[in-house]
């Protein structure tokens, strides 16, 4: 870097990660669009790419993305990423937003016929938006139905019943998003590049029948996020409050708020004064909601609140309420919302693996630690003997 040798850097993670630590320069492009987007970022052969993460499984995957699919360039992936930049003694970004460029790119017929070949090598199959109604009302098998874009694109107009899982994060994390071995997996996208590596990966990682929707955005589309299909909260019909209105009841101290998220997520951001739960643990927070002002559950997701309300009524004797549109109604309506790293504090965070740079305390250790659990990890897949994971 110092040199000013003729390389680009590519951090391959989500851009809410980017933006917690990056390294000086790089710009984000997540894992699933770094084939599809390499054309326009490094046009030149003769352009060294190095592809990073926070640690090393995603600069792995990304730099042997770019490699398998025949990019001519040297690529290289950055040796245990912003962890191992922060503990060799160099600083990190915080709190940039540097990006790949928007659009389909000029390079698009050279992305598709590396992603075709690509994914022709590890079996991945096509299906017409004709045939996949087949597909989904077969009762004897689960079928997925996932759009691999940047949520960004998903949210301005997506299949209908699709659900948004970004393809970079859907290799690193498929659990967040496909729960039954041996499913069927549809992928959906605008040019099929995305989705032909996104499919490469998941053939290699083993048990799912894997095709591309080939015509997934034509005819009508939806817009706006994914909302799950959950009949026991929808039979719920709990009294709800407006955004503006539990504003009013907060400033006048005539409500309790109990926010139901992800611990991280309700330190970025929660509204004013509310207690943090998770609906396993209501009992415990019941002792903190005493006296009679009504108590306003909070949820990312409507259904929930919903389906916490009568758990918690069960608990409590005052009122309990559910706001109506969940936390993204109270951000709509442009209300505040606060912050708090240590608001849960670390040993409270439950209901999420705490990565090195999500802890206020022993950070470096937990670097490290982390860094030496990832590099056995192979070691260990190997002892095991059963995993069914193709080889690169």
């Amino acid at each position: 870097m110092d040199a000013g040798e003729d390389m680009v850097i590519l951090d391959s993670r989500p851009m809410e990660e980017f933006q917690r630590m990056s390294i000086p320069g790089a710009i984000d492009v997540p894992g699933g669009e770094l084939v599809y987007r390499i054309g326009e970022i490094a046009p030149r052969a003769e352009t060294t790419i190095v592809v990073n993460c926070a640690g090393r499984t995603r600069s792995i995957m990304g730099a042997e993305s770019l490699r398998s699919a025949g990019v001519p360039n040297k690529v290289v992936a950055l040796r245990n990423g912003t962890m191992g930049w922060e503990l060799a003694g160099f600083a990190c970004d915080r709190g940039k937003s540097a990006s790949y460029p928007r659009g389909t790119p000029r390079s698009l017929p050279v992305a598709l016929d590396r992603a075709k070949a690509f994914a022709g090598k590890w079996g991945v199959r096509t299906i017409t938006r004709a045939e996949l109604p087949a597909l989904l009302s077969d009762g004897s098998r689960t079928t997925y139905l996932l759009d691999v874009r940047d949520p960004e694109e998903y949210a301005a107009g997506h299949l209908p019943g699709s659900r948004s899982a970004p393809g970079g994060q859907l290799v690193q994390a498929t659990d967040q998003w496909v729960a039954v071995r041996g499913a069927r997996i549809v992928l959906v996208d605008d040019t099929g590049v995305r989705a032909r590596m996104t499919g490469g990966w998941l053939r290699q990682l083993g048990g799912w029948e894997v095709y591309v929707l080939t015509d997934g955005l034509t005819g009508r589309l939806e817009e706006g996020g994914w909302q799950p299909d959950c009949p026991e909260a929808a039979a719920i019909t709990p009294e709800t409050v407006a955004p503006a209105e539990l504003s009013a009841l907060l400033a006048a101290g005539h409500a309790q708020v109990v926010q139901l998220s992800r611990s991280l997520d309700f330190r970025e951001g929660h509204i004013p004064g509310a207690l943090w739960g998770v609906r396993t643990r209501l009992a415990k927070l019941a002792p903190r909601l005493a006296g009679d002002r009504p108590v306003v559950v909070v949820a990312s997701e409507e259904a929930v609140a919903r389906l916490a309300m009568p758990e918690l009524q069960g608990l409590v004797r005052a009122p309990v309420k559910v706001l109506a549109g969940g936390i993204a109604a109270w951000k709509a309506a442009g209300l505040p919302l606060a912050s708090d790293r240590r608001n849960p504090e670390d040993a409270d965070c439950i209901d999420v693996y705490l990565r090195p740079y999500d802890r206020n305390d022993g950070v470096e250790e937990a670097m490290r630690e982390y860094l030496s659990w990832e590099i056995d990890l192979v070691h260990e897949v190997a002892r095991d003997g059963d995993a069914r994971f193709g080889m690169v």
